[in-house]
């Protein structure tokens, strides 16, 4: 990987690192961070304009601040052990609050062995701090567990951190994904003031949008290699950019992939799939959902929208059953009130479920990429049943059919974040479900990968029969089988109803837009 490679950025250049998902963003990156060993040699130049003694006692490395999907995950395993933990009123007790998370001692990584008023110094009371609150729009974040909080929402702690830190260097990884509108417009504005100070930026990208105003210049990457770099006007108009990044997937197969015979008896035919009546959650004084009344019908494809934390992935969690809070409201599942009889798993063998936090939860096993596929058929985190021929040959398909074949037997943890996003895919469609949950099943991918995904999802429903409720913050994410859309706003509905599906105007921007997307 990256053989004999010679790279510098000169003090006044904010970078941009450009390649699909898996060309080795990542791993250049983890060797900047110190987090990778490589041959050779990397000086930091910038120690040398800090002060002699904190020059004398600080490694280059930590002036340097990288927040990517991987440090998400390992916030996630500081505070909860498996999947569920989040939706479990008793582990939410014990979590940390926001306002620890952004404190003195933990912002400056304080040792344990300095006294208690030294460690708690909090850094959101200063005025620095609270500024960069206010501007990054977590104010409100502050008396929440971390556990408690949405995808978009630990992305923004985790940049929040990462600023209070007064890095001399800040390394993003497609650092708007997850976020919505407001808080994407919210980071882009900071990020462009901070350019203008002493930090510097390197931002991994796949999308031109990833990439903030300011940006000087662009590193292009393709299977581990750098194959073009420059003024970020230069490689935008250069044909080798077009070129490496357009290229499209293997074909997907005409015919997808049966299933291995499992069984569908749990009212499959019922006209009413999901129907919520009144539905409220609450964690201790917190509203999360607030009397939410909701009808998805056999044959409705609806589109979940919201702003961060407006209780999206909730609504998932009582619908899968991950939640305990389910069994305390009226919720319709396949035309039966829950909690009538049936077990977890009697609703979990009809559902196909995604989401990023499950995904997080996956790389705490040590699983091929095959046995994270055949997990998806006893919709459990981890491998702890033997297949039958049957589902191992249906598994196996699977993996070929969205264009990761190569990948069967590599370790999960060892390939990009995208192509570990194609394999979860591969798990959730396997069994051919009767309802799709899919909560931002695209996040972080490239164009390519997009496509992909988009595609076969729209495939599957129509092969299946499924049902799909789809969760994304972006247009050109939502799969053309959509029909209905429900938006929700502080855990209120803000608007339900049928949906004009616009999918192919965002396609056509997919494919044209930019070379870069």
């Amino acid at each position: 990987m990256f053989s004999k490679t010679n790279w510098e950025i000169r003090t006044d250049q904010h970078w941009a690192i450009l390649g699909k998902n898996g060309s080795g963003k990542s791993t250049i990156i983890k060797a900047i961070c110190g987090r990778l060993p490589f041959q050779g040699q990397i000086v930091y130049h910038f120690q040398d304009t800090v002060g002699c003694e904190t020059k004398k006692t600080t490694l280059p490395q930590r002036l340097i601040e990288f927040v990517s999907f991987e440090g998400h995950r390992r916030l996630m395993n500081q505070e909860s052990k498996f999947y569920q933990a989040r939706w479990n009123s008793l582990v939410v007790e014990d979590s940390s609050l926001v306002s620890d998370y952004l404190s003195g001692g933990c912002v400056s990584r304080t040792s344990i062995f300095h006294t208690q008023r030294d460690r708690c110094n909090a850094v959101t009371t200063c005025k620095e701090g609270d500024e960069i609150i206010t501007q990054l729009g977590i104010r409100e974040l502050l008396n929440k567990r971390v556990i408690q909080l949405s995808n978009g929402e630990r992305r923004m702690l985790l940049i929040a951190k990462a600023l209070l830190r007064k890095p001399m260097l800040l390394i993003l990884d497609r650092p708007f994904a997850g976020l919505d509108e407001d808080h994407t417009k919210r980071l882009k504005k900071i990020l462009e003031r901070l350019m203008k100070g002493h930090m510097r930026l390197i931002v991994a990208a796949t999308m031109l949008e990833e990439i903030p105003l300011g940006v000087t210049h662009a590193l292009v990457l393709h299977n581990y290699h750098i194959i073009s770099r420059g003024t970020l006007q230069k490689i935008l108009q250069g044909k080798l950019l077009r070129k490496t990044l357009e290229e499209r997937r293997v074909a997907l197969h005409h015919c997808l992939p049966k299933g291995a015979g499992l069984s569908h008896s749990c009212n499959s035919e019922a006209p009413v799939f999901v129907g919520f009546n009144n539905v409220s959650v609450c964690y201790g004084h917190i509203p999360v959902l607030r009397k939410i009344n909701w009808t998805v019908r056999r044959g409705e494809h609806w589109l979940v929208m919201g702003e961060n934390g407006a209780g999206k992935s909730t609504l998932l969690s009582l619908i899968y059953g991950d939640n305990p809070q389910a069994y305390a409201n009226e919720i319709v599942l396949f035309g039966k009130v829950r909690g009538s009889g049936e077990s977890i798993w009697d609703i979990k063998k009809m559902i196909g479920f995604f989401s990023p936090e499950l995904h997080i939860h996956f790389f705490s096993k040590r699983m091929s990429c095959f046995e994270v596929v055949c997990s998806g058929f006893f919709d459990t985190v981890g491998l702890y049943r033997s297949c039958s021929l049957e589902q191992k040959k249906v598994a196996s398909e699977w993996i070929e059919a969205v264009g990761v074949g190569n990948y069967q037997n590599e370790e999960f943890n060892s390939i990009s974040e995208g192509e570990q996003r194609m394999i979860m895919l591969a798990r959730v469609l396997l069994k051919r479900p009767v309802l799709l949950l899919l909560d931002e099943p695209c996040q972080g991918l490239d164009a390519s990968s997009r496509e992909t995904i988009l595609s076969i999802v729209d495939q599957a429903v129509k092969e299946f029969g499924s049902t799909i409720i789809y969760v994304t913050h972006l247009p050109e994410e939502i799969p053309s089988i959509i029909t209905h859309r429900l938006i929700l706003d502080h855990g209120r509905v803000k608007r339900k109803g049928m949906w004009q599906n616009k999918a192919a105007k965002y396609q056509h921007k997919i494919n044209c837009h930019f070379p870069l997307d």
